[in-house]
């Protein structure tokens, strides 16, 4: 399960926006941090499964392009 790097990656994803979750208070933040923690620890889970995993990743990816997003609209 974690012979991969991604997978290696994908448990750091989890872990940083589970930890922002409890940080910040705006609830699409919360939102989002929560949808992407949740995501990568359910990416890491199918590793029997290639294909699916990446597609999962491909919309984490977007997930957090969103939260990005968010991030630079708010500084500005």
């Amino acid at each position: 399960m974690i012979q991969r790097i991604q997978t290696v990656y994908l448990l750091l994803v989890a872990v940083v926006s589970i930890l922002t979750f409890f940080l910040d208070v705006e609830w699409l933040k919360l939102l989002l941090f929560a949808a992407s923690a949740i995501l990568a620890i359910y990416t890491i889970l199918k590793y029997k499964k290639r294909r699916f995993q990446l597609l999962l990743n491909w919309l984490n990816i977007l997930i957090n392009v969103t939260l990005l997003g968010v991030f630079v609209y708010r500084m500005l």
